[in-house]
């Protein structure tokens, strides 16, 4: 019975929830790059630990800037943010995973790390609001557990699983 009512209230949104689980799945690609980009910092800047303490900490300040995203996107089209923070959370890793195999000062992928965790967080953010604006008031506390089980799976699945397969692939695994 349980399993029956969670899977009506799942569907009952006309196939807003499926594509919302199916967008949860890759949304911790950004904790993976955060646990590798301060792997980073370590070995392929040679930074000392108080140095990247010094920087998380300023990280950790930028990343409280993610709560203008969802503010930005109930004034506008909720999905048009997003998909405007999508793209710029896509653009930033991608120039920031540029710099990091370029030869270029350190100073540059440090600089693209800011704008990358602020648009990352207004897109995680925007999507939690509207994981509340999708679900079923009667199975919210259901809908929300379940998106979050799916993002912890796939988080671990991302940075163990991808992560492990690319070491070893890489011959860079410690083993």
């Amino acid at each position: 019975m349980l399993v029956e009512t969670v899977r009506v209230g799942l569907l009952q949104r006309q196939g807003q929830s499926e594509g919302m689980l199916v967008i949860a799945f890759f949304l911790p690609l950004g904790d993976g790059f955060e646990a590798m980009f301060a792997t980073f910092l370590f070995q392929d800047l040679g930074w000392s630990d108080a140095r990247v303490t010094s920087w998380g900490f300023w990280f950790g300040i930028v990343t409280l800037l993610g709560l203008i995203g969802p503010i930005l996107s109930d004034y506008r089209d909720r999905r048009e943010m997003l998909k405007l923070y999508a793209l710029l959370s896509a653009g930033c890793y991608l120039a920031l995973s540029i710099s990091m195999l370029l030869p270029v000062p350190w100073w540059i992928p440090v600089a693209l790390w800011f704008p990358t965790l602020v648009f990352t967080d207004w897109m995680m953010f925007t999507f939690i609001a509207t994981w509340v604006e999708i679900s079923d008031p009667r199975l919210a506390s259901t809908h929300f557990s379940l998106y979050q089980m799916l993002q912890a799976i796939s988080a671990t699945f991302i940075m163990v699983g991808l992560g492990t397969l690319v070491l070893w692939v890489s011959g860079e695994a410690f083993w």
